[in-house]
């Protein structure tokens, strides 16, 4: 085999050249890279170790981006207020199981220039939920971006729906007792706020929000999360069925008067899970 000699001063500057090339990178990057490479060899096991920690480095990274764009998606949705979607991470608040509340007054709580607020735990949405969308392309760093960017933005959809009918407050609880309290609360249970009303209002807004959708493969995903949504935090245990139930409201969405009681359908469709198990 023939080797062509090189000297000390190039192996140093090549060595240089390369260590500048890596230092250059973000962290993003690197997992993208490192993910390509994996992907291209097939070695899956590997993918699926390192995707927790390269979603988690997404999330530090673009987390407050998605979060300023779920709270201006709420802010073009009509609720009558501007809205501030707060990464729950960023103001010391911390949780395994609540991953996002709204209550009163958040926005004096925060001290952000809105008329209301709503906290997201990014890091445990990401993790808990972002695998399975992910799940047939898990080394795509920019589908991922995308996915957690939508799924930030149905969360807020979701906490906004509770303060429909409400006033924003102009104070709300203390930071400090929100830090001590958040840890302690354990998963809600399905029924508790997530009546009928709030059940109308999610699909409304969701609505909304699918206007700004502009691709149609990921429109039908929004749909899939938000019925999933609706399974999952309602005694109704088909979410498609509540979307159906909503279609006068659905077609029409921002003519949708969400401070009048919600269809006569949907609130049997909540009565009767209950009157079947007293």
């Amino acid at each position: 085999m023939n080797t062509t000699p090189v000297s000390d001063e190039q192996l140093g500057a090549h060595v240089n050249e390369l260590r500048h090339a890596h230092d250059a990178r973000t962290e993003r990057e690197a997992w993208r890279l490192s993910l390509a490479a994996a992907g291209r060899w097939g070695a899956r096991a590997a993918v699926r170790r390192m995707q927790r920690p390269a979603h988690e480095a997404l999330a530090r990274e673009r987390g407050g981006d998605w979060c300023r764009a779920a709270g201006e998606l709420l802010d073009n949705l009509d609720t009558g207020r501007r809205w501030s979607v707060v990464d729950m991470t960023a103001v010391g608040l911390e949780s395994r199981c609540v991953v996002g509340f709204w209550t009163p007054g958040l926005a004096a709580t925060f001290g952000v220039d809105a008329d209301d607020a709503l906290a997201v735990n990014v890091p445990l949405l990401v993790r808990s939920r972002l695998p399975a969308v992910v799940a047939e392309h898990p080394a795509d760093l920019d589908l991922a971006d995308d996915a957690a960017g939508w799924l930030v933005a149905e969360l807020a959809v979701h906490e906004a729906a509770h303060a429909i009918g409400t006033a924003p407050g102009a104070a709300g609880p203390a930071l400090e007792l929100l830090r001590a309290a958040v840890p302690t609360i354990p998963d809600t249970r399905r029924h508790d706020h997530h009546g009928p009303r709030w059940a109308r209002s999610l699909a409304v807004l969701a609505s909304r929000a699918a206007r700004s959708i502009r691709t149609e493969s990921w429109r039908e995903w929004w749909w899939r999360l938000v019925a999933a949504d609706l399974s999952r935090n309602t005694v109704v245990a088909d979410g498609e069925a509540v979307l159906d139930s909503l279609a006068h409201d659905l077609r029409r969405p921002f003519h949708a008067d969400l401070t009048t009681p919600p269809p006569g359908a949907l609130v049997a469709m909540f009565d009767e899970p209950l009157g079947a198990h007293p």
